[in-house]
């Protein structure tokens, strides 16, 4: 039996390896030594190397079980260690949850955008009903039955995907809808008509793609949209949950100025007209109660027709649209402002 409490005898051990010790020599080399000269980070280190050894006596279940988990429970609270790594199996698990969110997503928009028949990029995508095209937005024939006149109304759709006209970031959808305006306006005009341009974007609509519906009106009915759409809109404000005031566009305070991005609005254009001082009003929009048919149900009792709703319910003989689609293409070819594009 070896005692070391006279000083200096603890350099009797300084070359000899712990595990080559007996257990009487590791005491009295603890004892020599003392257990305060030891810094947090040796005892942690020495309890490691001890638990490793013991490792190596015990049957190979008890090392997995027991010793493995001390192991590394105490590497965990060693300074400077990296964090353990996440095990090939725990990588793969959180990869396919990824891959199916991302799945899960997809299939969710292509079914919202499935039923988007006006926008070019559905799965749906009613092309005998493209009229003309831009680089950023399309001409699209209406439906029959959701037309208050059949073959006399008409959709402006970004290319892109847009929830609204205002979150569309690029000028060029704004210029391109200034020009299809005016080149309607002046087919129209020969036929005592003017336009009114309606977007309507509700609440909770996901990928929805946008649309601006585009109607021409006699001349008369176009004077008294202002009076109109004001008394309406200020009407239905409290009992589809609409913001009460009402939001005057102009030249130089356009739609983007006056609604934010993200919000649900409705709007209406009629542009410059002798009427009124605005060319159209918003609305920002409160609850997803609020009729997606509002702006067509208003001009509908101005132009003393059935609400839109009726017409849905109407059948139209299976030529009928491509006929009207024709007619329309014969009139439209002198002003078609597209056709710069291909020069």
């Amino acid at each position: 039996y070896v005692v070391l409490d006279a000083p200096g005898m603890a350099s009797r051990y300084a070359g000899k390896r712990e595990e080559d010790m007996t257990v009487a020599e590791l005491a009295a080399k603890e004892r020599a030594t003392g257990e305060h000269s030891m810094s947090w980070n040796e005892h942690m280190a020495r309890d490691v190397v001890r638990v490793g050894k013991k490792r190596k006596q015990k049957s190979k279940r008890s090392t997995t079980e027991d010793s493995d988990e001390e192991v590394e429970r105490m590497k965990r609270h060693l300074p400077d260690q990296e964090p353990v790594k996440k095990s090939a199996k725990r990588l793969e698990k959180e990869k396919l949850r990824e891959r199916k969110r991302q799945i899960d997503q997809y299939q969710k928009q292509e079914k919202i955008t499935a039923m988007c028949s006006w926008w070019i990029n559905s799965s749906n995508f009613s092309k005998h009903r493209l009229l003309a095209f831009g680089k950023h937005v399309s001409l699209m024939m209406a439906p029959l039955n959701a037309s208050l006149v059949p073959g006399h109304q008409f959709y402006l759709v970004p290319l892109k995907h847009a929830p609204s006209f205002v979150d569309c970031d690029d000028a060029g959808v704004w210029e391109e809808v200034a020009k299809f305006r005016e080149s309607l306006e002046r087919m129209y005009a020969k036929e005592g008509k003017g336009i009114i341009l309606m977007e309507t974007v509700l609440p909770n609509k996901g990928f929805w793609q946008t649309k601006m519906e585009v109607v021409p009106v006699p001349f008369s009915v176009l004077q008294d949209a202002p009076i109109f759409f004001k008394s309406s809109m200020v009407e239905q404000a409290d009992e589809f949950g609409t913001h009460n005031k009402l939001l005057k566009t102009s030249i130089q305070k356009p739609l983007k100025s006056v609604i934010p991005k993200k919000f649900p609005y409705f709007y209406v254009e009629w542009g410059n007209i002798a009427t009124s001082s605005s060319t159209g009003y918003a609305q920002i929009i409160e609850s997803s109660s609020f009729s997606h048919d509002f702006g067509l149900d208003t001009l509908a009792g101005m132009m003393g027709e059935d609400p839109i709703r009726f017409s849905r319910k109407k059948k139209f003989p299976g030529d009928m649209e491509h006929e009207l689609i024709a007619s329309f293409n014969a009139k439209w070819m002198s002003y078609d402002w597209t056709v710069e594009l291909e020069e």
